[in-house]
């Protein structure tokens, strides 16, 4: 899975909101919501509750949304410690 991807969910999660996290990653609200809808299907449960208020994670979004973080943490993580290297 792309960590792009990755950062949309979890900003989405958030944001409690697809759309204020298209806006945030200067997308629209479908790209957002197709990435959310593909996810969900590839891994077979719902992430998020949608309702008029907003979004909020399920039990399985909480438990994608940690392990998400924690991805994006070591890449961050990773790309810092290659950027060092080659200085």
């Amino acid at each position: 899975m792309d960590t792009k991807i990755l950062e949309y969910i979890v900003t989405a999660a958030q944001e409690r909101s697809i759309s204020k996290a298209a806006e945030k990653y200067y997308l629209t609200q479908p790209v957002i919501s197709r990435h959310i809808k593909n996810t969900e299907q590839m891994l077979g449960t719902r992430l998020f509750i949608r309702s008029h208020e907003g979004i909020s994670l399920t039990d399985a979004g909480r438990i994608f949304i940690n392990s998400a973080q924690l991805i994006l943490r070591i890449e961050a993580e990773l790309n810092r410690d290659l950027e060092e290297l080659s200085r």
